[in-house]
Order: structure tokens, then sequence, then C-alpha cells
């Protein structure tokens, strides 16, 4: 009898775990990428971008203008991430917001 009553606390813990785990896969998982994405965001808004991702915006930009241009050069485009690179923050910005 002890030995059905060991694998009945076995078999509901086993349960449980997996029960705990789908919860957590449906539901937990989805609403702390959503709060990470929603903080993110609030942060970027109130704060302006990250020097990151002025910079590859910036890049973006350059690379579709340097398409047009018949004479251009793939390593120009590796100057203009230096370039940006030197630049303070102010300047970054300041040339973000001319884009």
């Amino acid at each position: 009898m002890y030995t059905l009553t060991l694998l009945n606390y076995t078999a509901e813990l086993i349960e449980l775990t997996y029960e705990l785990g789908a919860l957590t896969r449906k539901h937990v998982v989805p609403a702390l990428v959503a709060a990470y994405v929603a903080i993110a965001l609030t942060i970027e808004y109130f704060r302006g971008p990250s020097r990151q991702r002025m910079i590859d915006k910036l890049t973006v930009e350059w690379e579709r203008v340097m398409a047009l241009d018949p004479v251009s050069q793939p390593a120009s485009s590796l100057e203009w991430v230096w370039y940006l690179e030197s630049l303070s923050d102010e300047d970054l910005r300041e040339e973000y917001a001319n884009c």
C-alpha cells in the first residue's frame, strides 16, 4: 500500500510540473516578453533612440543613397560608419535629426 501511495504522489508531482510548464509557456513567457518590449519602447520614446540605433538607421539611409550612385564603392559605407562612430552624442543626434 505504501508503494502505491508513493507512486500516486509521484504521478501527481509529474502532472503538476507538466501543467506548470504549460502555464508558463502559454501565459507567463508572453507576458514577460510583452512587458520587456513595452518598457524598451517607453524608454526609447522618452530618452530617444540609442546611439547604435541611430548609427544603424543612418547607415541604412547612406547605403540607400549610395545604391543610386553608379560610381560609389562598398568601402564608402565602412568609412561612413567610422565617421558616425567618431561623432559625439550631440553631433550624432543632429545628424540623425537631419536624416
